[in-house]
């Protein structure tokens, strides 16, 4: 009997989304990530986490995510989400999904509820705490990374201002 989490990979875990060439630096980055799985993965999420940022708010996220999408077409999406500054959860894993699969990374997108504040065993889902990561196959099981940029600047000091007043963000 297997649980979810050691269930190996199938074929689809590491079929590549993109097949073509993405810009130079971001080549010359793919083609320096080592290690193991987990080790390389990690390096992939930290680029994205480190080269992007998260929109303003929800209601920015959900129409970036929208731009993002209606704006290129099959053979650009990839490309056009890894030229983007901003990036939200659902497109920071989908392109995290294919550079790990370029890798030789069992990968799977996620997509489910991010559920911060869980009060009595209880909590509340709407359509603010929905939330996309990535698993990857460390050759054991699944192994969570969330490759979804922090939101930097002027927009991170006005979410901490929410949070700690009590509003939700996501």
């Amino acid at each position: 009997d297997l649980s979810p989490d050691s269930t190996p990979p199938v074929v689809a875990d590491l079929e590549r989304l993109y097949l073509g060439l993405y810009d130079q630096k971001i080549e010359k980055f793919l083609s320096t990530v080592q290690g193991d799985n987990v080790a390389k993965a990690t390096r992939l999420a930290q680029w994205i986490t480190s080269h992007k940022s998260y929109p303003k708010d929800l209601k920015a996220a959900h129409a970036l995510q929208l731009k993002l999408l209606t704006e290129s077409t099959p053979e650009n999406y990839l490309p056009t989400l890894a030229a983007s500054g901003k990036l939200e959860c659902y497109s920071s894993a989908t392109l995290f999904l294919d550079w790990a699969r370029r890798l030789q990374i069992p990968a799977r997108l996620v997509i489910g509820q991010h559920i911060q504040k869980a009060k009595k065993g209880e909590c509340v889902i709407t359509n603010q705490t929905g939330h996309a990561w990535a698993e990857i196959w460390d050759g054991k099981e699944w192994q969570r990374i969330d490759a979804t940029p922090p939101k930097r600047g002027d927009d991170a000091d006005k979410e901490k201002d929410k949070s700690e007043k009590g509003e939700g963000t996501e």
